[in-house]
């Protein structure tokens, strides 16, 4: 199966998208825009405030430290295998 090049920067700016909504980390302006609150005392929670793509409204998001750290793994182990795979010289994809 082939992919346009059209088709290969739009696949790119949707799975960067649903990186800015799934992981705070994995854009770095997105991570500085944060708003960590102190954790909550009752369950050990964090929260934090997210901007969402299309939105002018943020999403508050709380998660625990051990929640929040596999999230930032996550992304920037995504980011990892993104960045290593070569694009062709051709544009035809695989």
């Amino acid at each position: 199966m082939s992919i346009q090049p059209s088709y290969r920067i739009l696949l790119a700016a949707v799975i960067t998208a649903l990186l800015s909504l799934g992981t705070a980390h994995a854009m770095p302006q997105a991570a500085e825009q944060h708003e960590p609150s102190k954790p909550d005392k009752q369950n050990g929670k964090v929260c934090q405030s997210e901007e969402v793509t299309g939105s002018r409204m943020k999403k508050r998001v709380c998660l625990t430290p051990e929640q929040w750290e596999a999230r930032e793994r996550a992304g920037k182990e995504l980011k990892r295998e993104m960045d290593s795979k070569p694009i062709p010289k051709d544009g035809q994809g695989g």
